[in-house]
């Protein structure tokens, strides 16, 4: 019962192992892309497509080969989705940890405040700076408490992503990583890049260039969801679906070219919305880019204010002590680059994402 009033770290600490594994950002894209579950779905569809067919029948080995092809391309674009999701949640962790850091430091210059708040009170200096300085404490106390909230759910999500349990991931030290080159290309370069790389275009353009009235009854099936992803996967397990129509065709040339007309048309609308959300992610992480080079600006006056600050103190032109709260606020500046790094990150995992170039490593 009293467990409920514990700090969430405490509560960690009873309830994991005494040691901890290092988690890298590798590590944690190399599990994501393991565990995959729709890709591991699309991948064990495709190759049943095989299972049940004869295989010196023309027809059926072509309409095979592109469900195989068509889940290939979706998994793909699948696979991408969950290593992005948990690279997100690895930087947002890493980069909360970091702010933790910066917290313990603020909450140490706080009590100091009070301390000095208090020794002025002993020396019969009126002060009435003390509520002041205990209510920036209390703040700093409640950001921490949100801090190691925000920072366990994230743990908690990145065993979910990565398949790990969820003991080692509260525990599991995440490596820092090492500053991601900026990403250069141009929106023009980004658009290419996602009409040639993205899986989910790519399927699309598959059924487009395999359409024959060998391949009809399963590109028929194919094109009934507006965009190959999930509508192939239910498709393909229905009970009518793909590998139902393995078995059967009696489409003819007239449709064949209607169906030509049609996927031409879904291809397009597909590639309009690929360049939209390549052209958000490229404004969103230069946005990004920009705002945390305005945050080091920031940085770089605080620690201006601070030397004058302590020049100041030493010439007997401020109060002792004032130097604590601007070295308070230097803090608060160090806390917004760091969310600001955090964004450039995220955002950069957005883009690649958006251009569909996230790369696993071997």
């Amino acid at each position: 019962m009293f467990t409920r009033w514990l700090p969430l770290t405490l509560l960690t600490l009873i309830a994991t192992p005494a040691w901890s594994q290092s988690w890298s950002i590798d590590d944690v894209t190399r599990w994501a892309a393991e565990c995959c579950v729709a890709a591991s779905v699309l991948h064990a569809e495709g190759d049943a497509a095989f299972a049940s067919i004869d295989r010196d029948d023309r027809s059926q080995c072509a309409q095979a080969n592109l469900v195989r092809g068509l889940t290939s391309d979706v998994a793909s674009r699948e696979c991408q989705k969950c290593v992005a999701d948990a690279r997100v949640a690895f930087h947002q962790i890493v980069g909360l940890q970091s702010q933790r850091e910066l917290l313990v430091i603020a909450t140490q210059t706080t009590q100091q405040l009070v301390r000095f708040a208090d020794k002025a009170t002993e020396l019969g200096i009126k002060d009435g700076s003390r509520i002041e300085y205990e209510r920036k404490r209390l703040d700093v106390a409640d950001q921490m408490v949100d801090v190691d909230a925000k920072i366990a759910k994230l743990r908690v999500a990145l065993a979910g992503y990565t398949n790990r349990s969820f003991a080692d991931a509260m525990i599991a030290t995440m490596q820092q990583p090492s500053d991601a080159p900026e990403i250069l290309a141009s929106r023009d370069e980004a658009i290419a890049s996602g009409r040639t790389h993205r899986g989910d275009l790519k399927a699309i353009e598959r059924i487009c260039r395999c359409l024959s009235t060998d391949t009809l009854p399963v590109a028929r099936q194919a094109m009934s969801s507006l965009q190959p992803g999930i509508g192939i996967a239910i498709a393909s397990s229905a009970r009518r679906g793909m590998l139902a129509s393995l078995h059967g065709n009696d489409s003819d040339s007239a449709e064949w070219c209607r169906r030509k007309t049609q996927c031409a048309a879904i291809r397009d609308a597909k590639q309009r919305q690929v360049d939209g959300e390549v052209l958000v992610a490229h404004i969103d992480y230069h946005a990004a880019i920009s705002s945390l080079a305005i945050a080091e600006e920031q940085t770089t006056l605080g620690d201006d204010l601070v030397r004058q600050t302590d020049q100041a103190i030493e010439f007997g032109e401020a109060t002792p002590g004032s130097d604590l709260l601007v070295k308070l606020d230097r803090l608060a500046l160090d806390g917004k680059r760091l969310q600001r790094t955090v964004a450039v990150r995220v955002a950069g995992v957005q883009l690649d994402l958006a251009m569909g170039i996230l790369v696993v490593p071997e």
